[in-house]
Order: C-alpha cells, then structure tokens, then sequence
C-alpha cells in the first residue's frame, strides 16, 4: 500500500512540475520581446526534462533563445536550439517557424557560418512575407546583409539594407530604420560612394540633434571620419573637428579608430607630440593589428619614412590577404558543411519517399484492383440482368407476333372465310383452260363473284386489317405517294394481306406476268423514294 502511495505521489508531483512549466512558458511567450531580462529569468527556473512532448521542448528552446538573444548574449552553438528547429521545421505555427528560422540564423551567425546563416534567414523571410510580419521582415533581411557584410559582398548587402530599411518603416518601427540607415551609411563609404554615405549622415545627424540623441550622433560622426579619411584627398582638420567634438561636446571617449586617425592627421599636419601621443594610445586599445599597421603606413608616409612606410604596407597586405582568405576558406568549409548535410538529410528523404511511394502504389494498386473487380462483376452480373430481360422481351414479342399474325389470319379469314378458298380453286381452274370456254354461264357467275369481293366496301375493310397489323402502311403509302394509281394501290392491298398470286391476276382482271411486272416496278419506286417510312414499304413487299 506505502509503495503504491509512493508512486501516485511521484507522478503527482511529475504531473504538477510539468503544468507548472506549460504555465510558465504560456506567460514567458507574452513578454519575451518586451522584457527579456525576465523571461530569461523565469526560463531558467525550468527544467527542461519535466516537458515531455516534442512541442513544448520546442517552445521552451525557442523562447529561450529570444530572451537571450535580446539580452545580446550571442550563442554559437545550436545545441540549444536544436529541438525548436528539429520541431518547427515541418510542422507549428507560422508565427513559430520563422522566429525559429530567424533565431537559428542568429546562431549561426554567431558561429561564422555565413552561408548557412543566408539560407535560414531567407526561410524566415519568404513565411514573413506571406503574414506580413514586417518587424520580423526587417529583423532578417538585416541580418542578410550582416552575413554578405562579413564576406565582403558590399553590393548584396547594401541591397539586403535598403529592403531592411522599407520593411522597419512599414514596421512603424523607427529606431530600427535610423540604424539600418546608419548601416547603409557605412555601406556606401565602404564601396567609395561618399557621396551617398554624406547625404544619409547629414539625415541622420539633424535628426538626432534635434532629438539630442548623443549616440546616433557619434556614430554619425564616425561615418564622418571614415569619409573625411578615406576619400581621395583626406580633410585631416575636419577630422580633428569631428574629435573633439566627440570629446567637448558630446563628452564621449574616442574609439581606437579615430584615435588612429587623429595620430595621422596631427603628424600630416605637424604636431609630432599630438601624432605619436595619439598613437600610443591608438596601439594600446585597438586589437585590430590591421588597422595599426595601416596606419602606421599612413604616419610613415607622412614622416617621410618610406622604407618603414613599405614594410607596414606589406605587413598591412599580408594580414589583408589573411583575413580575406580565412573569410573564403570559412565560406566554403561551410558551405561544404551544408552539402554533404543536405545530401545527407535529401538521401534519407529519397529512401524514405522511396519507400513511401512503393507503398502508396501499392495501395493504390490494390484500391484500383478491388475497383475493378468489383465494376466487372457489377458488369456482368447487370448484363446477366439485361441478357434475362431481354430474352424475357424478345419472348414476349415473339408472343405478341405469333398472337399478332394469328389474329390477322383469323380477320382475313373471317372477311373472306370460303370465299377466298373456293376462288383461289376457281381461278386455278379457270386458268387451267388457258382462256378457252367450256360454259359461259359459269363463267360469268365467276366474274360477278369477283366482282362483288373487289368492291370498295371490301377493299377499304382490308385495307384497315392490314394497316392495324403493319404499321399503317397502306396509309402512309396514301400520305407519300398521292397520286399512286388505283390498281397499284389494290395490288399492295392484295399483296400485304398474301392473296396469292392467282388470286391477284383474278381481281385485278391481269395476266400473271403483269402482276409480277407491276411488284418489280412498285419495289424500285420505294427504292427511290426518300421518304422514312421506305423501310416498311420494301418489308412487306418482299
């Protein structure tokens, strides 16, 4: 029972740090940007292995590295970062993953991998830009150009600046404009666009007299030693106006780099004590061995001493040349690095797509052939249906045609019942003396019996049998041919209800061979004919 106690109050206690952290991380996340100094100190009370699930390790990284970034405490490793990229990478948030990608960018900014840095920064701008997150826009595209800065390509970064400096204003974010406009400053005095740098100088000096902004001033007047130094006939008095006015007015210290500049001035200008004065001063603080030997070139140069001007300059070329190719051959290490990372991370993406695709297809495979299996049996089992249907009909018709046929058998029979029989043995008889006369009172009772059965009365009664079991042939014949004449038409009439050909020869008073003359010449008259119902007339006539 104590044991089982024990366990409960582990997991109580486990379950009560962890939604303690998710608080804090919750409301750390509201003020990171405003009070970083608090944030760090609340983040620091976390511990981290308490956060169980992948997303909240991931915020508690990312918020993190904000607070640190924005107490300017630069990070160079990405352990620290590493599960808010591994998270943030392919799921989260917009918001999260480009603060991510920004922040990683910062570290690896810090760490000097410039190429890197480029590539994450670009990520985070192209989400920025579908939210309009233009403080982020800005925050990034300025770090693009730091990178280009770092590796000696002022064009792209000045360009990087510009945009940078659209993105702070649309920002409504003011301080971060006046510097990216100092950046670019710097920038165009870097590529000997004086010119250019004097006109944002000038702007930015007025503006920060008027809001007595004492260090955008100085970096202002930095900007103004650069250009007075570095342009093709360097003004050493306006340099010496710009120190003190660092010093009288604005009460700053020099940096080392004006307190070099001011060891050339005065010794061009010929204050030997104020020259070398300055000069100790300049080598005990710079730590740049470039610039000291740079100007010890200078002062040389002016002192006269031209063969310790030309070892300076030399010394000056080499270190030059140094740093330059230390820049090159950590650009490529880097982007070395970033290749064979990348072909690693594409050759586990194509094994896995590989994979995934067999897979798919597969299913895919298997979904199309449970389709059509199914579609074919449906298939046949709805032409099973429709074979038994069919047959059933065809059945039927084959009943309604023998009824059909039958019931007008029986209507031609009933209209002539013996009459026909007895003529059709009359004319076979009458015929059979082959036009001799063996008794003329028959004969003529014969004639009268033909007469009555081809009268009109009888004609149009036969006429409505067939036309009730054929179709209305006999009148759509009327309908298409209007003028057909008389015999013509009792000849059809003869022939669709099958009198014989005797009997035909019989009524219509004509010899055997004109009855089947007068069938071929009414057939080739349908033949012709355009007219849609020529099918029926030609199907009876056969």
């Amino acid at each position: 029972m104590k044991y089982i106690f024990s366990i409960f109050l582990a997991v109580w206690c486990f379950a009560s740090c962890m939604s303690d952290s998710l608080i804090i991380l919750d409301d750390v996340e509201s003020y990171v940007y405003d009070e970083p100094d608090s944030a760090l100190q609340m983040l620091s009370m976390i511990d981290s292995e308490t956060l169980s699930r992948k997303r909240d390790k991931a915020l508690y990284a990312l918020l993190y590295s904000i607070a640190l970034d924005k107490c300017y405490i630069d990070v160079a490793s990405d352990s620290l970062i590493s599960p808010a990229v591994d998270y943030y990478k392919s799921k989260g948030r917009p918001e999260y993953r480009m603060r991510m990608w920004y922040q990683y960018g910062r570290v690896l900014y810090n760490s000097q991998q410039y190429s890197s840095a480029v590539i994450s920064y670009m990520k985070a701008v192209e989400i920025a830009e579908r939210s309009n997150e233009y403080m982020l826009l800005g925050l990034a595209n300025r770090g693009i150009a730091e990178c280009y800065a770092k590796t000696y390509d002022l064009n792209e970064s000045l360009k990087y600046l510009e945009i940078a400096y659209d993105d702070f204003v649309l920002a409504d974010a003011g301080r971060y404009a006046e510097y990216a406009l100092l950046s670019m400053s710097k920038a165009y005095i870097s590529l000997d666009m004086f010119d250019d740098g004097m006109v944002i100088c000038d702007t930015l000096m007025k503006n920060a007299y008027h809001k007595k902004d004492t260090v955008m001033m100085k970096h202002c007047v930095d900007c103004y030693v650069s250009i007075f130094s570095a342009s093709s006939f360097p003004d050493y008095e306006k340099i010496i106006a710009c120190a003190d006015f660092l010093s009288d007015s604005l009460n700053t210290c020099l940096s080392s780099v004006l307190l070099g500049e001011l060891a050339v001035a005065y010794r061009y200008g010929g204050d030997v004590e104020k020259s070398r004065f300055y000069e100790e001063r300049a080598s005990r603080e710079c730590a740049d061995t470039l610039i000291l030997r740079y100007n010890d070139y200078r002062i040389a140069c002016a002192s006269g001493d031209y063969r310790r001007a030309l070892f300076a300059l030399e010394d000056a070329a080499l270190r030059y040349d140094e740093i330059h190719r230390s820049a090159l051959e950590r650009s490529v290490a880097s982007m070395q690095r970033d290749y064979f990372i990348q072909r690693s991370e594409y050759e586990e993406f194509r094994s896995l797509a590989k994979t995934l695709s067999l897979i798919f297809f597969s299913v895919l495979f298997c979904i199309i052939l449970v389709c059509v299996t199914t579609w074919y049996r449906r298939r046949i089992r709805k032409k099973e249906r429709d074979m038994m249907l069919l047959v059933s009909q065809i059945h039927e018709l084959s009943l309604e045609k023998d009824s059909a046929i039958n019931e007008f058998t029986c209507r031609i029979e009933n209209l002539y019942e013996t009459k026909m029989k007895f003529i059709d043995s009359l004319c076979e008889k009458y015929y059979s003396y082959n036009g001799s006369v063996r008794d003329k009172y028959v004969l003529e009772e014969i004639d009268n019996m033909i007469a009555s059965i081809s009268d009109d009365n009888e004609i149009a009664t036969l006429e409505s049998i067939i036309d009730a079991f054929n179709d209305n042939v006999m009148q759509h014949i009327k309908e298409t041919f209007p003028r057909i004449k008389e015999k013509d038409y009792r000849f059809l009439c003869y022939w669709y209800a099958g009198f014989s050909t005797w009997t035909m020869s019989l009524l219509l008073n004509e010899r055997i061979e004109n009855i089947y003359n007068r069938k071929s010449r009414l057939r080739k008259k349908f033949e012709e004919t355009d007219s849609e119902y020529r099918d029926l007339f030609l199907r009876n006539l056969y």
